[in-house]
Order: structure tokens, then C-alpha cells, then sequence
């Protein structure tokens, strides 16, 4: 839904990162399956190599996924990753 409204690049770059950090932890978990603790154990790896932009656009990505889940029935709920950026503290 959202490819329509951005350049392809962007697309790409969006789902690039969503495989390369998020569907390895995930595996071939079903989206109705999919709880917030598996979320948080799949963006911490990001967080504790301190890549905190990255974790927050993560987590924003996820969310819009299972928004557009949770619109089209497919889930009741969206398990919410939003309290990994205000616990990630910067890795100096």
C-alpha cells in the first residue's frame, strides 16, 4: 500500500532493512502469530550495536506493517515495539 506513495528506491531501502534486520529473527512466523517480545528480541541486536536511527525507523516500519495488519483483520491488535527507543541509550 504505502510503494505507492514513495520513490522505488525508498521501497527498496524500506524492505532491504526489514530483511536484513528483522525477518532473520522473525523467520516463518505468520503475522497473526507475531507478539511484541518477538519484536523487541528482533531489534535489540540493532539497538546493542548502537544503531539507534536504524531501531527507530525499525520500529517505525513494523509498526506501519502491523497497522495495515490489524486494517485488514488480519490481527485484533498491533503488539507495539514503540518502548525500545525510550529505553535505547546512545553507545558512546
Amino acid at each position: 500500500m504505502k510503494k505507492a506513495s514513495v520513490t522505488v528506491d525508498y521501497a527498496d531501502d524500506i524492505w532491504r532493512s526489514l530483511e536484513r534486520d528483522i525477518f532473520p529473527a522473525i523467520g516463518d512466523i505468520s503475522v497473526t502469530e507475531i507478539k511484541a517480545h518477538t519484536l523487541v528480541k528482533a531489534v535489540q541486536p540493532v539497538q546493542a550495536r548502537g544503531a539507534l536511527e536504524t531501531v527507530r525507523r525499525l520500529c517505525q516500519r513494523i509498526n506501519e506493517v502491523m497497522i495495515y495488519a490489524q486494517n485488514t483483520g488480519l490481527i485484533d491488535a498491533v503488539p507495539s515495539v514503540k518502548t525500545i527507543i525510550s529505553t535505547a541509550t546512545p553507545v558512546l
